[in-house]
C-alpha cells in the first residue's frame, strides 16, 4: 500500500493470534549456508604417488584382499575383490592394468604397504562417501533446496523453515531477504525493480507494508521507473510465513503497477496520488493475494482471507466509479470465488460488482 493517505491501517491480526513482542527491532543480515556432508576429522589431501608406486599399492590392495574374503558371493565382496571381478570398471581408473610387486622391504613396497594398510582398514560406508562424486553431491542438496514446501507451495521447504527460525528469533529483516532470494530464483521478483535490490523491514511502520511511487527516469522509449523503495512493517510478522509472503507480494504488486505502461503486467499501471488510480492499484493487488492464497498457503486461513477480501471490497472496491471498475472486474470475480470458498458456506461476503 501506499503512505498516508492510503496505508493500511487495520491489522490483519485474528483474535486469537499472538502479541508481537515490543522488543522487536530490525536485524542485520547473514547468510545461511545450506548443510553439507558432516565429517568426523580434519580432511587431508592425498598424496601424489609416482605410476611405479600405485602399481604397488594397487597389488597389494587386491592381494590383501583375496586373501580376507574368499566367498564368491558378489553382495558380499570386498572393494579389491569387486575390482578383480570387474576388470572393466579397472580400465577406468586412471591407473594400468599390469600390476608388479616389488622385491620385498623396497621403498615401494613399504609405501604400498602402508597405503594398502590404511585403505583396507577404512568402512565401505567411508569408501563410498570417498568415491561420490562431488556433483552428485551438490545436485542432491540443490534438489532438497528447490523441493516446494507443502504448507506454502510458493516457497522452497528450506526456505520456509529458515523463515519460520528467523521469525522465532525476531530475526526480521532476515526472514524477509530469505523470501526476496527464493523469489528471485523462481523468476517472480525483479530485483532490479527494488531500491537497492531489496525489501526492507521498518519496526516503526503501522501496518503489514508500504511502497510509494518512485517517479520516472530518462523520458520518451527511453523512460523507465526508478527502483521502488519497500518496506514491511511487525504486523506482517505476527501470523507466520504465510502472512509476511502475501504481504511482500502485494507489495510487490505495487512495484509492478509503477513501471512504464506497455512493460508493466498491471492492468492498472501507473504512478501518482490520484484517488482514483491508488484504490484501483489495492484491488489490483488485494485480488493477487486472493487468487494465489493456495501458493502463498493463506488459503487455509479462513479469517486472513475474510480480511484480505474485506480490504478489497469495502475500503476500495465500493469507493470506484463503474469505469474504474471495468479493467478490474474480471480479476474481482476470481478473487471473489477463491476468498468465499477459502472461508466457506457459514460466511457469506458482500460482493457488489
Amino acid at each position: 500500500m501506499y503512505k498516508p493517505p492510503q496505508q493500511r491501517s487495520k491489522s490483519r491480526i485474528p483474535t486469537t493470534a499472538p502479541k508481537t513482542s515490543s522488543s522487536q527491532q530490525a536485524q542485520g543480515g547473514f547468510l545461511v549456508q545450506p548443510k553439507g556432508i558432516e565429517t568426523t576429522g580434519k580432511q587431508q589431501d592425498a598424496p601424489k604417488y609416482s605410476q611405479e608406486a600405485a602399481n604397488h599399492i594397487m597389488a597389494k590392495m587386491l592381494a590383501a584382499t583375496a586373501q580376507t574374503s574368499p566367498q564368491p558371493d558378489v553382495e558380499g565382496l570386498g572393494l579389491g575383490q569387486r575390482m578383480i571381478q570387474a576388470p572393466a570398471v579397472v580400465d577406468t581408473l586412471p591407473i594400468q592394468r599390469k600390476l608388479t610387486v616389488g622385491a620385498p622391504g623396497d621403498r615401494y613396497e613399504q609405501e604400498a604397504d602402508r597405503m594398502a594398510s590404511q585403505v583396507m582398514s577404512m568402512s565401505n560406508n567411508t569408501l563410498q562417501r570417498l568415491l561420490v562424486p562431488k556433483e552428485q553431491t551438490e545436485e542432491k542438496v540443490q534438489t532438497k533446496s528447490l523441493k516446494k514446501s507443502s504448507t506454502v507451495p510458493g516457497l522452497g521447504e528450506n526456505t520456509v523453515i529458515q523463515v519460520e527460525a528467523f521469525i522465532k528469533a525476531n530475526q526480521y529483516q532476515q526472514a524477509i531477504d530469505a523470501i526476496v532470494s527464493d523469489q528471485a530464483k523462481a523468476g517472480r521478483i525483479n530485483m532490479s525493480f527494488l531500491d537497492g535490490g531489496a525489501i526492507y523491514y521498518n519496526s516503526s511502520l503501522a501496518g503489514e507494508g508500504q511502497v510509494n511511487p518512485p517517479g520516472y527516469a530518462g523520458t520518451g522509449k527511453k523512460q523507465k521507473a526508478n527502483p521502488s523503495r519497500v518496506e514491511i512493517g511487525s504486523t506482517a510478522f505476527v501470523n507466520g510465513v504465510s502472512l509476511l509472503y502475501s504481504s511482500m507480494m502485494h507489495e510487490y504488486q505495487h512495484v509492478l503497477q509503477f513501471q512504464v505502461s506497455g512493460t508493466s503486467p498491471s492492468k492498472v499501471p501507473g504512478q501518482g496520488l490520484n484517488p482514483g488510480l491508488i484504490h484501483q492499484q489495492e484491488v489490483e493487488a488485494y485480488s493477487w493475494e486472493a487468487i494465489h492464497s493456495k501458493q502463498t498457503g493463506m488459503y487455509s486461513k479462513p479469517t486472513e482471507m475474510q480480511e484480505i477480501w474485506r480490504r478489497l471490497h469495502d475500503e476500495h472496491w465500493v469507493n470506484l466509479s463503474a469505469t474504474e471498475k471495468k479493467p478490474l472486474i474480471d480479476i474481482v470475480k476470481r478473487a471473489y470465488k477463491v476468498a468465499q470458498n477459502a472461508v466457506g458456506k457459514k460466511v457469506t461476503l458482500t460482493f457488489n460488482p
